[in-house]
């Protein structure tokens, strides 16, 4: 009686532990699919912010507009471009969680939690 009990308990727990992984797993796939999305978002951001400056430069030029608004373009192609690389960065940190999540690749946790210390996202 006592065995089956322990049994029963233990098949719970492991019923328990598959259905976290599987949420998990299911939840990094879902950052991925975001973190794409917003990456399409920024490469169109990021060649309008481009134009921007382009036109900014060329509207200095002819006397239009003042430099600040120059340096303001180029403000603003600064943080698209900073967001950009940040994005990519987490999508791959997120591809990389997910082989690991599935067991396709395995990392020690020591160097896991030195990667961390050294790579922020904003």
């Amino acid at each position: 009686m006592i065995q089956r009990v322990q049994t029963r308990t233990q098949l719970r727990k492991i019923k328990d532990l598959k259905n976290n992984i599987r949420l998990d797993v299911r939840n990094t796939v879902r950052s991925i699919q975001a973190n794409q999305k917003r990456i399409e978002v920024l490469t169109k951001n990021l060649q309008r912010a481009n134009e921007n400056l382009r036109l900014a430069k060329l509207s200095y030029e002819k006397g239009i507009k003042s430099s600040i608004e120059v340096l303001d373009a180029q403000d603003d192609l600064l943080s698209v471009n900073n967001s950009y690389v940040n994005s990519l960065l987490a999508l791959k940190t997120l591809e990389f969680d997910l082989q690991v999540k599935v067991g396709s690749l395995h990392i020690p946790k020591s160097v896991k939690e030195n990667a961390k210390k050294w790579i922020k996202f904003n």
